[in-house]
């Protein structure tokens, strides 16, 4: 498997040392510089994967020099290292789009926790391009299917609402009623469709845990938070997330998706700095969430956050006419899955 190569920035030759040997020790290929003109010429011949990049430089800012490190490579990921450490520079360097922040003076140990990170966050992402091609493809195969007056306005409401980017969308219906499908048809038909669709099911995690997969977590937040986490909220940025089953969104969560959605920001767990991203939000929910408002389990100005369009997907028993058409896709598919032949549908059925 190929290495990743990190290119180290710093104009102090003994850190540079320091570091080749820590990282090499690690198994990484590395290149250093001492100064931003030389550091953005290594990067050019390079083209390394991860950054190690000092804010204070002799002919410039580092903080300068990261975003004409990701107009040339916009994978790139960058850790920003100072002996300062001001919030100011914390805050711009995260949103110049910084992988990682280090604060001098730091133990190598936590030098490689932030490359390693780094390195985990360029295997997600080329995991998420793999996860586009695969959804797209998926999107491609199970188009809505039925003729029935209910799906005919269905898919008109898909259409009108898909060309409104940022409104937020809450599909309601029983279990089997397509909502995950009218959510990717909601995100591929609007101009979001190639930045991610990303999916939750918040009845899957408990509540920290949902806190920590949607909004990530900073190093060292908690006990065994050895490297930054970025949540699925941060990676879905220009895209579509799907809260699926948000009737069962723990209150703790409910509270920080009303401050997410007002926003369009968000702290990670154990942060100081708000982020900001740039997402449509479509939930999903088989629970009547009136009724869970009254009991005091869901939050209303939550639900009229997330209402702002409604779509109500109505059940296969509503819809009769559909039925054929639904048979006939389905022995089409499992025909090609399985490689053999139905010869059709017995009129008697």
């Amino acid at each position: 498997m190929k290495r990743v190569k990190v290119l180290i920035i710093d104009d102090e030759a003994l850190v540079r040392r320091s570091m080749r040997r820590v990282l090499g020790d690690a198994g990484y290929e590395v290149v250093d510089a001492a100064g931003v003109e030389e550091g953005f010429r290594a990067f050019e011949a390079e083209r390394p994967q991860v950054v190690v990049l000092d804010v204070r430089l002799p002919d410039g800012s580092g903080l300068d020099l990261l975003p004409r490190l990701r107009r040339a490579d916009p994978a790139v990921k960058v850790v920003m290292v100072t002996a300062f450490g001001e919030t100011a520079d914390v805050v711009r360097a995260m949103k110049l789009g910084a992988a990682d922040f280090l604060k001098k003076p730091y133990d190598l140990e936590e030098l490689e926790h932030a490359v390693r990170s780094a390195a985990r966050s360029l295997a997600r992402d080329r995991q998420l391009k793999v996860y586009r091609t695969r959804d797209r493809a998926r999107y491609a195969r199970r188009q809505m299917i039925g003729r029935s007056p209910q799906m005919l306005a269905l898919q008109e409401m898909i259409r009108k609402v898909a060309l409104s980017e940022t409104t937020s969308v809450l599909l309601m219906g029983e279990s089997g009623t397509g909502k995950e499908l009218v959510a990717r048809a909601i995100h591929f038909q609007s101009a979001r469709r190639d930045a991610p669709l990303m999916e939750v099911n918040c009845s899957s995690f408990q509540e920290s845990l949902l806190e920590n997969e949607l909004f990530g977590h900073e190093r060292g937040a908690f006990t065994g938070a050895n490297y930054l986490k970025r949540g699925i909220v941060e990676l879905c940025d220009g895209g579509t997330l799907f809260l699926d089953e948000v009737s069962e969104t723990p209150a703790k969560v409910q509270a920080k998706l009303l401050r997410f959605i007002d926003n369009q920001s968000f702290m990670r767990v154990g942060g100081n700095a708000d982020l900001s991203v740039d997402i449509r939000l479509i939930a999903a929910s088989n629970a009547d969430l009136a009724e869970l408002i009254a009991a005091g389990r869901f939050r209303q100005d939550l639900y009229f956050r997330l209402k702002v369009v409604s779509i109500v997907l109505p059940p296969l028993r509503e819809r009769g006419e559909d039925i054929l058409l639904l048979a006939r896709a389905f022995l089409e598919r499992f025909g090609a899955k399985f490689r053999k032949e139905f010869g059709g549908i017995d009129p008697a059925a």
